[in-house]
């Protein structure tokens, strides 16, 4: 999918509110430029935790600035 949307230059969002912590996810692989998540699900963390460490904002990131 991630190779598909790069063709077309689109974005890959995905959606992990209910899976980030409890399934494998390889957002380099597969080509994932941007992911949210909520910590109080599979990571049992308080609601409105922050979750992320900027996972495949590069790409994003040209797209949303321009930079």
């Amino acid at each position: 999918m991630g190779e598909l949307c790069e063709k077309n230059n689109t974005l890959l969002l995905v959606d992990t509110v209910c899976s980030l912590g409890g399934v494998p996810m390889f957002a380099d692989a597969w080509g994932i430029d941007c992911i949210y998540s909520g910590s109080q699900k599979a990571l049992c963390g308080p609601p409105g935790g922050w979750v992320g460490d900027g996972v495949g904002v590069g790409r994003w990131w040209v797209c949303v600035c321009g930079v």
